[in-house]
């Protein structure tokens, strides 16, 4: 284009252009461009596209955006349903995953085990995946009250509750005990360090946290062993980035 020998491929173009919008819509990648064409082509493929009906200006509904039980609704078949839930699920899961790897982790595990279980049973499959998306940062919320712990906070003991473990020999009161006073230890030690300017560009104020890090692990009374230690310290330090780089999070 403007070559007239483009114009017998044009229809082929807005066909694909509107199954690129379609796909975006449902798997959400996270390079939705699939053709990475020019202006003038995106252009007439997006007023092709909007011309069946589908905006292709709007991004995909989110899971907890007030209009996405009635978008699932409007899906012609149960099968569309519960793929529609089923990767809106995947997307926020991935969308999130790093701050609070532990938990979406988890959840993402929770997820396959309904797909393998229902599959093909769609219309129960939709049904379990629509509960499931209700209650998945409800239960999150829920749990962190419980523990008496900050959003932030709920993070990092995630980690440390998971490198731990539940080891026979040690009472589960006086392991939990123990891991949330840990936590709340270095939390707060990050939580100050991490205000000092561009800390995350220091490598030896970085240094120096993960030798802090690691004592209080040893000192500690948590079952943990050299490589579980470096596993946290390592673990600790990543999700710091995100959750305090921008001390919005």
């Amino acid at each position: 284009m403007p070559n007239p020998m483009a114009a017998p491929f044009i229809p082929d173009l807005k066909w694909l252009g509107l199954i690129q919008i379609r796909a975006r819509n449902r798997f959400r990648p996270a390079n939705p461009d699939l053709f990475g064409c020019g202006e003038k082509v995106r252009q007439l493929i997006d007023a092709h596209v909007y011309s069946t009906g589908v905006d292709p200006k709007i991004p995909p509904m989110e899971v907890f955006d007030p209009g996405f039980p009635a978008y699932i609704q409007a899906a012609k078949t149960p099968r569309a349903r519960a793929s529609e839930i089923e990767h809106a699920i995947k997307h926020h899961i991935t969308v999130h995953i790093d701050l609070d790897p532990e938990y979406y982790r988890k959840l993402s595990e929770k997820l396959q085990g309904i797909i393998q279980a229902h599959h093909e049973k769609w219309e129960v499959l939709a049904q379990l995946l629509f509960e499931f998306l209700g209650t998945m940062e409800t239960e999150r919320a829920e749990r962190a009250e419980d523990l008496g712990l900050t959003d932030r906070e709920y993070a990092f003991y995630n980690i440390l509750r998971a490198e731990v473990g539940t080891p026979a020999d040690v009472p589960l009161y006086t392991l939990e005990d123990e891991v949330r006073r840990v936590n709340a230890r270095l939390v707060a030690e990050l939580e100050a360090v991490t205000g000092i300017v561009d800390f995350f560009k220091k490598a030896d104020e970085e240094k120096r946290v993960r030798l802090k890090i690691k004592r209080t692990l040893m000192d500690s009374k948590l079952p943990l062993d050299a490589k579980a230690r470096s596993r946290i310290v390592d673990r600790f330090m990543e999700l710091a980035r995100v959750r305090f780089q921008g001390r919005d999070r």
